[in-house]
């Protein structure tokens, strides 16, 4: 025990065990541990073994005090040390059996961080072809419905900023009104989002991808429209 740290060392070859049987022991006597509970939901389970693989793989994680899985309601409900383990991490864990957590709804600014070192990168095998491209963003795009009230808002503005700026420019420039502004205005928009996402491609290691930005955004601005209307009409099969 670190008395002025408030802190308990632990040594053992199996924390996931060790670890919750601490906490418990702890509270036994009468006393606490700082932890974060946490309701997360949780995509591409089918049945009830789904549920029951998910919390096995999550309390195996050390760090991880309790964890229980509502097939009915596809959440989890998690209760951890955050200073042991991560909402990444956990995450990670259950996309390696199949699954996967969608961490929007339980983040906070106390529990997540913005990281760009190498370690912290997730790769992911690209489609091979453009059809299984599109049917795999029209799959993300089914769980927004989990998004935050104010991310769901942040991020139709940016498509609706996005969309608008490139009709209004081509309206503009077809009719020449007041044309040498409106250049203006879209070479200086251009210039400053080059820019701004040229740092942050850099730190991602995609600069290579900054030599299309402007073709890039304009097939993605036609792409997420199609993939809106399609799934107006017609579902994506459930995620697997």
């Amino acid at each position: 025990m670190e008395i002025n740290n408030k802190q308990a060392i632990i040594e053992t070859e199996k924390p996931e065990i060790a670890i919750p049987n601490a906490v418990k022991t702890i509270r036994d006597l009468g006393y606490d541990v700082a932890t974060t509970t946490q309701i997360i939901p949780v995509l591409q389970m089918t049945c009830a073994s789904c549920a029951v693989s998910v919390e096995s793989i999550i309390k195996f994680l050390p760090g991880v005090v309790n964890a229980s899985v509502n097939y009915a309601s596809a959440e989890v409900k998690v209760e951890y040390i955050s200073s042991l383990v991560t909402l990444n991490q956990m995450r990670v864990a259950v996309q390696s059996i199949g699954y996967d957590l969608f961490i929007n709804q339980a983040a906070t600014k106390k529990n997540t961080a913005i990281l760009y070192t190498p370690e912290s990168f997730t790769f992911s095998e690209p489609k091979t072809t453009f059809s299984s491209w599109i049917y795999q963003k029209r799959r993300h795009a089914t769980t927004s419905n989990f998004y935050k009230g104010f991310d769901k808002f942040q991020l139709g503005l940016f498509f609706f900023s996005q969309f608008w700026f490139l009709v209004l420019a081509i309206i503009l420039l077809a009719f020449q009104f007041q044309w040498m502004i409106v250049t203006g205005i879209i070479v200086f928009r251009y210039l400053f989002t080059w820019i701004s996402l040229a740092c942050a491609a850099g730190k991602l290691k995609e600069k290579d991808v900054m030599y299309w930005y402007p073709i890039i955004e304009i097939v993605l601005i036609f792409t997420q429209l199609s993939v809106f209307f399609r799934n107006l009409i017609s579902k994506p099969v459930h995620w697997k």
